[in-house]
């Protein structure tokens, strides 16, 4: 909930970085845990990105539409984070 609301109201130049471990201070700290935990617990779910698996269909699906199409990487997530992705390999980085 803090994440979603934080988004909501972030202005330029807010990462997505920053939101997120605002988020986790909060949720630590509404929870009674030791927030100072939050940004190790954050580098360590940045790092895992790239190990997230992708859904089955994506890879042959953007190879089939960037066959015809130039294909980008759309997302919410700070480029650096977007650059970790399983996904990010798959398309152009032009």
């Amino acid at each position: 909930g803090h994440n979603k609301a934080l988004q909501r109201t972030a202005t330029t130049p807010t990462t997505f970085h920053d939101v997120s471990l605002e988020a986790l201070h909060r949720a630590w700290r509404d929870l009674g845990h030791d927030e100072s935990y939050a940004a190790g617990d954050l580098s360590l779910l940045e790092e895992s990105v790239a190990d997230w698996p992708l859904w089955p269909d994506v890879a042959a699906g953007i190879a089939d539409v960037a066959a015809d199409h130039r294909v980008g990487l759309l997302s919410n997530v700070d480029d650096d984070l977007a650059r970790r992705t399983r996904a990010h390999a798959l398309v152009d980085p032009a």
